[in-house]
């Protein structure tokens, strides 16, 4: 009687090293504001009433007070030229150190992040208006389980990976679930901008600036 050898029960795969780079936004991030009556002439504006990039804080999200409503949209740009043009980006998240937040208790909206890039090369007013048209998420968080004085994590998806511009910059915008989906409703965060800094200047890993933080390989 012959002898038969199995082949093994397993296969060996070798993956490629990964790198992780943290890229922290660049000055410049801020938000855009649009104040009017009804709801639908602010969220549906060409273009915001004014632009903040000089403050600690960005708010996302919307607010009415009388009969005003008053909505506000995100920006962020993140030197992204780091990441080779061959990298293959399998992990990303956008960390958001969050200030407070206020929402309607019984119907929280969620933070979005979407494509940013028809903002570049700086934020403007008629960027309000460009990002109206952008609804798909790249990947969010609820606002309501958000932590204060912290680090709040987006995981982006696969089309949140796909807007990271390999050797370039990567706009990113955010918007709340309520402003996409054109709902006359309250809910609103506030976020550290890039203007805040550092908590200690000499250790650039302390702070409170929005960072993305990206996996990739080399092909």
């Amino acid at each position: 009687m012959g002898i038969h050898l199995m082949p093994p029960l397993f296969k060996i795969i070798i993956t490629p090293p990964v790198t992780e780079v943290i890229i922290y936004a660049e000055d410049g991030d801020g938000y855009l504001i649009k104040t009017a009556t009804p709801y639908a002439a602010c969220h549906d504006a060409g273009s915001a009433d004014s632009i903040d990039i000089a403050s600690d804080t960005f708010a996302v999200g919307q607010f009415k007070s009388g009969d005003d409503w008053t909505i506000w949209r995100a920006g962020l740009p993140f030197n992204t030229s780091v990441i080779p043009p061959n990298a293959v980006i399998t992990k990303a998240i956008l960390s958001l150190f969050k200030q407070a937040h206020s929402y309607d208790t019984s119907d929280p909206p969620e933070l979005v992040v979407v494509d940013g890039a028809s903002l570049a090369p700086a934020l403007d007013v008629a960027g309000y208006g460009r990002l109206l048209a952008k609804t798909l998420s790249a990947g969010s968080i609820p606002i309501a389980g958000s932590v204060t004085a912290a680090y709040n994590e987006i995981l982006l998806n696969g089309y949140g990976r796909g807007l990271i511009n390999k050797g370039s910059t990567t706009w990113l915008a955010l918007r709340t679930s309520f402003d996409i989906a054109s709902y006359a409703k309250y809910g609103s965060i506030s976020i550290y901008q890039a203007n805040r800094g550092w908590l200690d200047p000499a250790d650039h890993t302390l702070g409170y600036k929005p960072k993305l933080t990206v996996q990739y390989y080399i092909q």
